[in-house]
Parts: C-alpha cells; sequence; structure tokens
C-alpha cells in the first residue's frame, strides 16, 4: 500500500516476543507500519504507564511516562494528520478498566462530568479527543473510519450473540454518504476497503470484500461484490486450531442466523435458529417449531454453510 503508515495506541495482536520492534519488521509476507507509539495490551493505570517509541530502522525506545494515556495517542495521531501521513491506524485503551478519572483539567469546555461515575467519565473523555481527531482528519481530507471490535460485557462480549459480534462502523470525510446501510460488513473488509481508498489496483483477497464503492457517493469507484453472509467464531485457545467439543459458531444472512454452541453451558442452547427481521434480541429459537418453506431454506443453506 503506497504511503506512510503509523499504528498509535494500544497493541493487543500479540503477546510474544519481538514487541514493539515487531510491529515496524517487515517480511518476504508481511508488511508493516512505519512508525508505532502506544502500550502494549491493557493498562495497569492510565496515569502511569509504558509506552513503546520505535520507527523502522530504528531502535525501540521504552518511556516511562506520567501523562494520561488517551491524551497521548491523541496527540500522536493529530500530530500524524499534521504531518500528512497517508494511513493512521489508532486503537484508544479507554474505556477499559482500570476506569481511571481523566485530569479536571480535560473536562471538555462548556461539560463537567457528572458524579464522576469513573466509567461514564473517562468514555466521555474518549468522546471528547476522538471528536478533536476526527474533526481534524476530515478537515484534512481524510476518510475517517470508527469501529468496534466487541459490543457490551455480560450477554454480549465474548458471546455469539448479535450484541457482542454487531458492533458500529461510522465514516466520515470527503464523499462520504450519508446516511445508514444495512450492507453486511465484517472487520477483515476494512484490510480491501483501505487498500481500494488508497489506490492500491490489487485490492482484493479472497477473504476480505471491499465496501468502498458504497461508501462514497461522489467519487468514481470500482464496485465489488457484497456479502450474502457473515461467519464468527468462537474458540478457547486464540492461536490455536479449534477442536470440535470447543468450537463456537455463527453464520448469519441478512435476516437468518444459525448458531452452534457444542459446549454450551446450562442455561444456553446447543443450536438456535433465529428471524432477526422479527427477533433482533435473538429470545425465540425457532429449531423445534412449524418452519415455513422460506424459513426451512434458509435453515438449511445456513447449515450447509457451517458444514463446508
Amino acid at each position: 500500500m503506497p504511503g506512510r503508515r503509523t499504528k498509535r495506541g494500544k497493541w493487543h495482536l500479540s503477546a510474544g516476543s519481538g514487541w514493539p520492534e515487531l510491529v515496524v519488521a517487515r517480511t518476504a509476507g508481511r508488511d508493516a507500519y512505519d512508525e508505532y507509539s502506544g502500550p502494549k495490551g491493557n493498562l495497569q493505570s492510565y496515569h502511569e504507564w509504558t509506552c513503546a517509541r520505535v520507527r523502522r530502522g530504528e531502535p525501540a525506545q521504552l518511556v516511562e511516562m506520567r501523562e494520561f494515556a488517551t491524551n497521548v495517542t491523541a496527540a500522536d495521531a493529530l500530530a500524524d494528520v499534521a504531518g500528512g501521513v497517508e494511513f493512521i491506524h489508532v486503537s484508544f485503551n479507554a474505556p477499559h478498566a482500570p476506569h481511571n478519572l481523566p485530569p479536571p483539567a480535560n473536562e471538555p469546555p462548556g461539560i463537567t462530568y457528572p458524579g464522576r461515575t469513573r466509567y461514564s467519565d473517562l468514555l466521555r473523555h474518549l468522546d471528547w479527543r476522538l471528536g478533536q481527531l476526527v474533526r481534524a482528519a476530515v478537515d484534512a481530507d481524510y476518510v475517517v473510519l470508527l469501529a468496534c471490535d466487541n459490543g457490551t460485557s455480560g450477554e454480549g462480549k465474548g458471546s455469539l450473540a448479535e450484541s457482542g459480534v454487531h458492533t458500529p462502523l461510522f465514516a466520515w470525510g470527503r464523499d462520504v454518504a450519508s446516511g445508514t446501510s444495512e450492507r453486511l460488513v465484517s472487520a477483515v473488509d476494512l484490510w480491501s476497503t483501505v487498500r481500494q481508498l488508497r489506490g492500491v489496483a490489487d485490492f482484493t483477497s479472497p477473504d476480505s470484500l471491499s465496501f468502498a464503492s458504497e461508501l462514497l457517493v461522489t467519487r468514481e469507484i470500482l464496485a465489488t461484490r457484497s456479502r450474502s453472509l457473515l461467519r464468527v467464531d468462537a474458540f478457547p485457545s486464540y492461536g490455536i486450531a479449534p477442536v470440535a467439543a470447543t468450537w463456537r459458531r455463527a453464520v448469519r444472512t441478512e435476516r437468518w442466523k444459525l448458531v452452534e454452541l457444542p459446549d454450551a453451558e446450562p442455561g444456553e442452547e446447543q443450536r438456535a435458529f433465529f428471524d432477526l427481521s422479527e427477533d433482533p434480541l435473538e429470545r425465540r429459537n425457532l429449531l423445534g417449531t412449524n418452519l415455513s418453506a422460506e424459513a426451512r431454506a434458509a435453515l438449511d443453506a445456513l447449515v450447509a454453510e457451517l458444514r463446508a
């Protein structure tokens, strides 16, 4: 992909050795960022933490920070925007625990933190810094994509429920369409979408489908096929191939969803089939009921997809 690339904020992709140099290390089969700054994984404190700073070809530095982590990540990203870096990937730690209170001087103008309830204050502070970053990027003619990696805690995070896997995706920038879209999009589609936006001729891959043509409305851009379904998997040993006994899977179309939980816990059903148009909260398992011809055909197709 052409242009400079930076990564700012939380690095949470690998717990192995080699960090932080691995973030900027190119290999024959893998590209990399040109520069990185941020902490490894979750923080023990937003006020006292270790920040790695590394550029390709230069020694890495580990700096003991005494500045609020959200502010540091935002400042580094804003500097990239001001410097015209072509691709900027930003991952904030906030509002993940620990829910440290932001510095009082960092209250958004005209807004105070009511009750100082820690999580909400941390989130409000993040929203303020995000707003500053998004406005600066849009003013500098960037296309901004904002995504979330998982849903809410409890029923959502860590589960295959829609409250855990159906997450927000926002976009701003010149030529970006207004309104909402019902298009099925996977996180892996960001890869080909960004590459197409950056003008890469060979932007496609077997797993990643660009949605750039739907994102932009006033710029001519090659349309690509959209997804007819989405799959999601969960298994306990990340980085190790799943085994059938603990391999939780789900597949859905715009309307129908099939879930399989071979290691279902008490209160969970091993298999469930939902009509999301009528039951978006997934409260009524249709298996064992009198299915319509349309529902039966949808179920057969989803079963075949999971077995493929």
